[in-house]
């Protein structure tokens, strides 16, 4: 009866390792096990139901599967416990000791499966090495060696899930971001943002977007502090410059624990779920909205915030992240027209429209804001996964990395329309290429980990290569787990 327990444990153990890996693997793609840790290790988050229940779902097959296995096991030992005279039981005593080899062997290839699917090996083994790789190339810039021959006023949208993929005809003849499309012709982009370790999902594009730093460097130490005395984000710089910094979104800042990152942030004002909850399009079918308020609520908001702003005669610096493209059902108000068969398609759609409307809105009150629109990250999978991924898009360069790339467009005053190609930067060159585009001006064009990208310098993974990064980043930083 020992091994019926024993077996039945392995069993179970072994069925979730496998169904949970599946799901993850399915709905989010290339996942690391940092991102899976970034999320296991936030204290209280928020997570939606839409999220839960495909594991709800997949945890009842786990325990359907464990009650048959444990089931048959008991029949097994029953029949073999019989004369073995009988057939039936040299049939259950042949099943029974079968069971002693089959149980394990499914346990190990499960341990295996997880193994191949997240890297757990490489991942352990860098994990037990020390780099100081970040820290040394880590340039920290205090708010005091920042100036500015005149500061403009500046827009930054996350596009939660936008790639340019989306814009390629080749891919989508529907063209279902018409509007993000244009915008890109007249203002100026960059080519070709990398998609590496700690830089690939909202959060950690945030991070890096806030404190030039992949969310790697967080989660293996210290979540929030990064390690050195002169820590400062984007809007802490500004802030000390006379900018009104705030960023809105239509979520909860609890989910994926984005509330940590303004936590040293006193000055910075937030707009989340909590605050637009009260709407009136909110309060019709708030049964609808457990990701929060739908994009169109979002930017009626951000409206009047960015019309304050313009009012009040100071300088100003607005991120807004989106959300109707982060379920990769879509998230769409009731109303909303669909053009597309695909929901997910007409997410994308809305947000074209959205941002394009938020865009002339800005540009109408004051034309002298500088705006930038910046992808998060490529699309995760969903049902646009398999088209996107069997197009040339998805080539790979000389380095391996994938050529699918988040969107980026750069509008406003001075700025010359230019599709700027043959760069290799990551996330983090968003920082200081922010702040310059923001009028900011320092001793050199390094900031934190990132390189500003107006300025034409070596980015970090320009100097070093992808390989170097990604083998360094893997590593613990002694300097910040000390």
């Amino acid at each position: 009866m020992l091994w019926v327990v024993v077996a039945s444990m392995l069993v179970f153990c072994g069925t979730f390792m496998c169904a949970a890996t599946i799901k993850i693997t399915h709905m989010y793609g290339e996942v690391t096990l940092d991102q899976i840790f970034a999320h296991l290790m936030i204290p209280g988050e928020f997570v939606p139901w839409a999220v839960r229940f495909p594991f709800v779902k997949a945890l009842v097959c786990v325990i359907l599967c464990w009650a048959a296995a444990t089931a048959l096991l008991v029949v097994v030992r029953h029949f073999a416990c019989r004369k073995r005279s009988c057939v039936s039981g040299k049939i259950g005593l042949w099943l029974w000791r079968l069971s002693y080899i089959a149980v394990p062997l499914f346990f190990v290839s499960s341990i295996w499966f997880v193994h191949y699917s997240f890297k757990v090996g490489e991942w352990l083994r860098y994990g037990c090495q020390y780099s100081t790789f970040m820290t040394e190339n880590y340039v920290s810039v205090t708010p005091e060696q920042v100036s500015f021959d005149e500061k403009h006023s500046m827009v930054v949208i996350v596009c939660e899930s936008l790639e340019n993929t989306l814009l390629d005809e080749n891919v989508f003849p529907e063209r279902p971001c018409p509007g993000l499309a244009q915008l890109r012709e007249n203002g100026m982009t960059f080519d070709s943002r990398l998609n590496v370790g700690g830089t690939h999902w909202t959060v950690a594009a945030l991070r890096c977007i806030l404190f030039g730093v992949p969310a790697s460097c967080f989660f293996r130490n210290d979540p929030v502090a990064i390690g050195h005395s002169g820590r400062y984000s984007l809007f802490d710089i500004l802030s000390s410059h006379g900018y009104d910094c705030s960023y809105l979104q239509g979520g909860t800042m609890e989910f994926a624990g984005k509330r940590r990152l303004f936590e040293h942030s006193p000055q910075v004002v937030v707009r989340s779920f909590d605050d637009y909850r009260e709407d009136e399009e909110y309060l019709r079918e708030p049964e609808k909205y457990e990701w929060g308020v739908h994009d169109e609520v979002l930017f009626k908001h951000a409206k009047e915030h960015v019309a304050e702003a313009i009012e009040k005669g100071r300088p100003f610096c607005t991120m807004v992240l989106t959300l109707n493209t982060h379920p990769v059902e879509g998230f769409l108000a009731s109303g909303t027209p669909t053009p597309y068969g695909d929901r997910y398609l007409n997410a994308f759609h809305r947000l074209d429209a959205n941002v394009c409307d938020f865009v002339s809105f800005v540009r109408e009150r004051d034309p002298n804001v500088r705006i930038a629109i910046l992808g998060d990250h490529a699309v995760m999978r969903c049902s646009l996964y398999r088209r996107i991924e069997s197009s040339n898009c998805n080539l790979r360069g000389d380095n391996g990395m994938r050529l699918r790339q988040a969107y980026n467009c750069f509008l406003g005053p001075g700025v010359v329309p230019q599709h700027v190609k043959g760069r290799r930067y990551a996330a983090f060159d968003w920082m200081p290429t922010l702040l310059q585009f923001a009028g900011g001006r320092w001793n050199g064009s390094r900031m934190a980990l990132g390189t500003s990208l107006f300025s034409g310098d070596g980015t970090l993974l320009e100097r070093f290569g992808v390989d170097v990064y990604e083998t360094e980043t893997k590593k613990s930083i002694r300097q910040y787990s000390e």
